[in-house]
């Protein structure tokens, strides 16, 4: 019991020191606002326009293999991040959304859109209906 409250306090220690020095820095510069929030707008972007992509695909060619396609990317790309996580080659600390094991969401559905916008193209390059 001991062990989590201590894990769950060093964890709400880290995020409030990097809230707190996100809040330095857009006190003592107003334009990095902008700066955050045009980057959020610009990851949703190509979100929305893989997973148009996609729904195009999905529409045109009624074909099965762009969705194995894309759950094969994802859960290849999840197993990836999550030994990479463990291992400790990299963290994601300033993320909101997280699974059990520190991993965003958004990673496994952007690679799932990838996969599936690369099948679509491919079965448009080679015509196949």
């Amino acid at each position: 019991m001991m062990f989590t409250r201590e894990r769950k306090y060093e964890r709400l220690k880290r995020e409030y020191e990097i809230l707190k020095r996100k809040y330095n820095t857009v006190k003592n510069n107003p334009e990095k606002i902008k700066h955050f929030a045009s980057y959020r707008i610009k990851k949703h972007i190509l979100d929305l326009f893989l997973f148009m992509i996609v729904s195009w695909g999905l529409w045109y060619y009624r074909n099965p293999i762009i969705i194995i396609i894309g759950l094969m990317t994802s859960i290849i790309d999840f197993k990836w991040e999550l030994y990479c996580v463990r291992r400790g080659l990299w963290t994601y600390q300033d993320s909101k959304h997280l699974t059990k094991d520190n991993i965003p969401m958004n990673i496994p559905i952007t690679y799932f859109l990838i996969g599936a916008a690369g099948a679509v193209y491919v079965l448009f390059r080679l015509g196949i209906l």
